[in-house]
């Protein structure tokens, strides 16, 4: 836990998501129960051996799978809000690993997909937080686009959605 200036234990953030260890334990116990079910299948003798045990398992999985990604999601949205929003010195870096990932995606996602999404990551990267804007401005630029490349320059782009 961290402290503050004091020595004193600090008071944990407000809304902060679980630890990842919580995501950790709830997996590993997953993985378990799931182990733990199996063995008693394979050593049954009749059906009312696994009868009582493996649907209880298979509870037990689901709503411990159904608790880590819920934890997990949280977790991951609680540290890319905090990258994305923690200042302008990680935007260089966000926006060059956007771009890298904006290429990688163009032979699967399609010139127009690929552009869709980059454009709209891009803008929340460098700061604009009104949804509605975003989409009017990556669906704009995304249409622009394709139209100059494949329209007006006749270059062959792959396209998924236009």
């Amino acid at each position: 836990m961290d402290r503050d200036r004091t020595g004193q234990d600090a008071a944990p953030e407000q809304g902060a998501p679980p630890p990842m260890g919580a995501v950790i334990f709830a997996l590993a116990a997953a993985l378990a129960m799931a182990i733990y079910a199996w063995t008693v299948l394979e050593a049954a003798r009749n059906a009312g051996d696994w009868l009582l045990i493996v649907p209880a398992a298979g509870i037990g999985i689901a709503a411990l799978l159904w608790a880590a990604t819920r934890d997990l999601r949280a977790v991951l949205r609680h540290r890319l809000r905090r990258l994305v929003l923690s200042g302008d010195d990680t935007k260089p870096a966000l926006l060059l690993a956007l771009i890298g990932l904006y290429a990688l995606a163009l032979p699967f996602a399609g010139f127009d997909g690929a552009t869709l999404v980059f454009l709209g990551l891009a803008l929340r990267i460098q700061g604009e937080r009104r949804l509605g804007l975003i989409l009017l401005n990556a669906v704009i630029g995304t249409a622009l686009l394709v139209w100059i490349f494949h329209g007006l320059l006749a270059v062959r782009l792959p396209l998924v959605i236009l």
